[in-house]
């Protein structure tokens, strides 16, 4: 949603096919509140890229991912720049056989982006300090220790709240928590814990992360079923029922932390 115009809002859409034709990702687009909506903009490339995900960072300044990019626009999105590609021309890329999963800003030129790994290879995490004119493979680069010649298999970010910001890396049955507090200079591991048919992951190749609004001490963590974290207490289980994909056949694929104006109390969606 626009942050100064909220009858403006901006929809990321995956491929599709209808009958015999297909169609790329594309960021809608709606006026009016999500009454109607138009596409705004393709990205089409040789690889028929998904949009994955759109943040605002004003009402001027917007970042779309998609499977493979990183795009910006700070003209009332006239135009977009790309800034990230997993691309082996770039020397920040080690290999392609990944795709982007997330990504994260801080209020000043600071962004990550993360991937999961395809055909068995190694998911990562790249930071910025410069709006993407240099980035840094963190993994590579030994910022987050205890990943050495470890096999990633997908890397989240937690949405920062001012100077600090989560990663979770997932190996195999187990999930790294890095934590930092000096707007993403450094990354502590805070904890980890194993996934099982518990968690309803027992390999957690995708999953959500978001930090508390109340307790940044808390992290809270959606596989097929959702749970909050904290050092001392572990993995706790939230979900109402033994599986809330019961039904669905399905799992958690986005979450967002508000505080309700009413009570100030926060939830989670």
């Amino acid at each position: 949603v626009n942050p100064s115009n909220n009858n403006v809002m901006l929809a990321a859409a995956a491929n599709f096919t209808i009958g015999n034709d297909t169609y790329n990702g594309s960021v809608l687009i709606s006026k009016d509140k999500g009454d109607s909506c138009s596409v705004l903009k393709t990205f089409s490339t040789e690889w028929k890229e998904e949009a994955i995900k759109i943040l605002y960072k004003n009402e001027k300044e917007v970042y779309v991912a998609t499977s493979s990019n990183l795009y910006y626009s700070d003209n009332n999105l006239n135009s977009w720049e790309l800034i990230f590609t997993l691309d082996e021309k770039q020397e920040y890329i080690k290999h392609t056989a990944q795709q982007i999963v997330d990504f994260e800003l801080l209020e000043d030129e600071t962004i990550w982006v993360s991937s999961t790994q395809k055909w068995g290879a190694t998911g990562q995490v790249w930071r910025t300090f410069n709006k993407g004119k240099t980035w840094e493979a963190l993994i590579v680069s030994n910022k987050l220790k205890g990943l050495e010649n470890k096999k990633v298999m997908c890397v989240k970010l937690a949405s920062p709240l001012k100077s600090t910001s989560v990663i979770a890396v997932s190996i195999a049955s187990d999930v790294f928590i890095y934590k930092s507090t000096d707007n993403a200079k450094s990354y502590t591991k805070i904890g980890e814990f194993k996934t099982d048919y518990e968690t309803g992951d027992a390999k957690a190749s995708k999953f959500e992360i978001e930090l508390s609004k109340e307790d940044t001490n808390k992290i809270y963590f959606g596989f097929i079923e959702f749970f909050d974290w904290t050092t001392k207490q572990g993995l706790r289980r939230l979900s109402p029922t033994q599986n809330i994909s019961e039904q669905e056949h399905d799992d958690v694929r986005r979450m967002k932390v508000y505080i309700n104006p009413l009570t100030n109390k926060e939830f989670v969606l």
